[in-house]
């Protein structure tokens, strides 16, 4: 019997501190980023029977020369997404609760949500959730179905994809998620590009993320 399951000790070690570059049309900033335990969905999970996200007093910071802003404070984000197989059918679900940005105006808001649904694997390499959440925005209610898409390139990188839309009363918000994520060592390095309709529509990041 082949056992691929990574060695322990090559697994991700639970915290991180990372530092990068963050732009959007109007403003670019330093990029300085901390989580104190678990792991998250950048993070690189080949071979386990699930990926997973689990963030407790995680946040990213942005600086320039004029502001220091919070751009996300997580209190507590849990993201569960075991394989559905002909033997084994287990929901996929999640739990949010923190502050973010992801409105149409970039407000820091307190942002609370649950939500369940599916996670199918296409290969041994490619994996699709299919989520269904419920949430709030400073009690500004929302429905908002997710779809997340990962690829694994390699044992060590991985391609994802998350694509979402808030329905709220007579407004709406999408936001469409293209990262690449390649870990060499206790090292992590992350792209992103973000597209939605908020005021500044594009962003994008870079940072480089040690784990210990």
């Amino acid at each position: 019997i082949n056992d691929n399951s990574p060695e322990p000790l090559l697994k991700t070690k639970p915290s991180n501190l990372g530092i990068g570059y963050y732009a959007n049309k109007n403003e670019s900033y330093a990029l300085f980023q901390y989580r104190p335990l678990f792991l998250d969905l950048y993070d690189i999970q080949y071979n386990d029977l699930q990926e997973s996200q689990t963030n407790t007093l995680t946040f990213d910071l942005l600086i320039n020369e004029e502001k220091l802003k919070l751009n996300k404070f997580d209190i507590l984000n849990i993201k569960s997404l075991p394989l559905q197989t002909n033997y084994y059918n287990p929901i996929s679900w999640t739990v949010y609760t923190g502050f973010n940005r992801e409105n149409i105006k970039e407000n820091l808001v307190f942002n609370n949500q649950i939500g369940i649904g599916r996670t199918l694997g296409i290969n041994y390499a490619t994996r699709v959730s299919f989520l269904l959440n419920a949430g709030s925005d400073n009690l500004n209610y929302y429905l908002k179905p997710d779809l997340l898409f990962n690829f694994f390139t390699s044992s060590n990188s991985k391609v994802g994809i998350l694509s979402s839309y808030k329905q709220y009363n007579g407004e709406y918000f999408y936001q469409n998620n293209l990262y690449l994520s390649y870990k060499y060592k206790d090292y992590l390095l992350t792209s992103e590009y973000i597209y939605d309709n908020s005021e500044n529509k594009n962003k994008y990041l870079i940072s480089l993320k040690y784990n210990f």
